[in-house]
């Protein structure tokens, strides 16, 4: 699977949500966000999630999942993080 992770994320009424140094927020900054804040329930887990974060950060315009990373990533949207708008929106890019 590929996400395009140069997407910038709006809120419902269309307005960017902003980053903290004032830039677009986009998919890859959601996703470093929520994998970065992400509590494993596993040292396991934790390397994992590591690496798909790693994964995430090394990518420039696109990136390239297997159905492992897919699940992975849904889980870290298991717990609070990201608003809902937010979250779903990204949710919705990886199916």
């Amino acid at each position: 699977m590929e996400i395009n992770l140069k997407e910038e994320i709006k809120s419902f009424r269309g307005l960017p949500y902003i980053n903290a140094d004032g830039s677009p927020m986009t998919v890859k900054d959601a996703l470093l966000e929520q994998v970065g804040s992400y509590r494993a329930k596993s040292g396991a887990e934790s390397i994992k999630v590591y690496a798909l974060g790693q994964a995430i950060l090394a990518s420039v315009d696109i990136l390239r999942m297997d159905a492992d990373d897919v699940a992975l990533l849904k889980t870290t949207f298991d717990q609070p993080g990201l608003p809902a708008a937010v979250a779903g929106f990204v949710l919705a890019k990886i199916g």
